[in-house]
């Protein structure tokens, strides 16, 4: 769910007027083999400059379009538990099986517990999905996923180090979040965010129940398929289910710089601030990651979905902000974090070109035949009147495009991205991008 930081409407209606923010816009996407479109604006000086560009043909996007925002999601699921602890409902401290049912299994460290602010901050040595999730439809993977499932899956959790060591993200740690604050809020996580976050800032933004006048985007993959919307069970949808406009972001990123409903504004200022740092790990608050980039300490997050790409970043020193929404799924492609970066310093970072089609080396084509072993699944690739060809076993062939940053990727079926690897002198292989995980392939003789 969560992509490599290393990521406008008028009122009536997005704007297309050539503004500061379109050009970059158009320089990055115009003729990208995606196909995406990306609503983003610049929040600087308290206004907001807006802009929407799209790769290919425009799609109808309106001032009420929401877009699935994925793992941005967290830091609201942060706010919610920042609000319970104001409450004296729990505290950063307190191990999380004090609200976890009865008998639940909860690994620890020798007597070391996990931590509410170990699932916060990614350092509670969890995996990114739990064990015993095993969803009946991949296009919409969390739609069957049970709160028995997500208890049991603690059960197989081995720690291997003390919680709080080690930085490792994970979307289980805010499934059982979701869980937790529904449970001692009283009511569903969605009507927690809506009373406590989203009323007071006058945002429409929802997970299942959409207010009225709101609809949503199509949602595509980076091959310009368009695929289903992702669904969340109520209890644990903090982890990646809020659906939410772009002026909903522009308010809520205006809340992080200190604008708008004063109790909002200043739950999302102890949110932001650091809870722990890992050896090997980004500042984490409560949801969000805190990132020096050059001589800015930036508050950030991004997200992908299924169909979805969205980040938000927040300079609080400077007053700025960027947020940027895509009906596309981006996550294996880098996501939108080069874009927002250069949107929000465009002398300090380059902005790349599209990616176009293109057509690989025949030599390179030669040198990738072969058999390869991606985790426990045999793979071959073949070469057939010049293009590669995939060939999972026991799974469909898939033929494989190319593009002009070297990347191969299946023309159908699936989002994933093929990336040749050379090292070292040894015989290429190549780094296999999905849902946001890579696996880098094993060449067999």
């Amino acid at each position: 769910m969560r992509n490599a930081w290393p990521l406008l409407f008028l009122a009536a209606c997005l704007s297309n007027e050539r503004t500061s923010i379109t050009s970059p816009l158009e320089h990055r996407l115009r003729g990208d083999r995606s196909g995406a479109c990306v609503a983003l604006a610049l929040i600087a000086d308290g206004k907001s400059e807006r802009g929407t560009v799209c790769a290919g043909e425009p799609r109808p996007f309106d001032a009420d379009t929401a877009f699935e925002i994925g793992s941005i999601s967290k830091t609201m699921t942060g706010f919610v538990i920042a609000t319970l602890i104001a409450e004296g409902k729990l505290a950063l401290n307190d191990p999380i099986e004090l609200y976890l049912p009865a008998g639940t299994k909860v690994p620890r460290h020798g007597e070391q517990p996990i931590r509410i602010e170990h699932l916060l901050s990614h350092s509670a040595g969890l995996p990114p999905l739990p064990s015993r999730m095993m969803p009946r439809d991949g296009n919409d993977p969390y739609a069957d996923l049970s709160e028995q499932q997500l208890f049991d899956s603690l059960a197989d959790v081995q720690l291997s180090e003390p919680p709080g060591t080690s930085w490792a993200y994970s979307n289980y740690g805010y499934m059982l979040l979701s869980y937790i604050a529904s449970t001692l809020g009283g009511a569903d996580l969605e009507v927690l965010l809506r009373e406590r976050l989203f009323r007071p800032l006058g945002m429409h933004a929802f997970v299942a129940q959409r207010p009225a006048g709101v609809h949503d985007a199509q949602g595509h993959l980076a091959l310009g398929i368009a695929t289903a919307p992702w669904t969340f069970p109520a209890k644990l949808s903090g982890l990646g289910g809020v659906h939410a406009t772009l002026d909903d972001m522009i308010r809520y990123a205006e809340a992080a710089l200190g604008t708008g409903d004063p109790g909002v504004v200043a739950t999302i200022k102890r949110t932001s601030e650091i809870i722990r740092q890992t050896d090997d790990g980004p500042a984490m608050g409560m949801g969000w990651i805190r990132q020096q980039e050059a001589s800015h300490v930036l508050l950030l997050h991004d997200g992908g979905t299924g169909g979805f790409s969205s980040i938000i970043v927040i300079d609080p020193e400077s007053g700025r902000a960027v947020v940027a929404l895509s009906d596309t799924a981006l996550t294996n492609t880098g996501g939108l974090s080069e874009l927002a970066a250069h949107v929000l310093f465009p002398d300090e970072v380059p902005l790349d070109l599209p990616r176009k089609l293109a057509t690989p080396n025949p030599e390179l084509l030669t040198e990738l035949q072969g058999r390869y072993a991606l985790d426990e699944l045999g793979i071959t690739l073949v070469v057939r009147d010049g293009s590669l060809f995939m060939q999972p076993e026991g799974q469909p062939e898939l033929q494989l495009g190319y593009d002009s940053y070297g990347d191969f990727y299946p023309t159908t079926l699936i989002d994933a991205v093929l990336t040749p690897v050379r090292k070292d002198g040894a015989p290429i292989t190549f780094d296999w991008k999905q849902g946001g995980g890579m696996v880098r392939a094993v060449r067999l003789p």
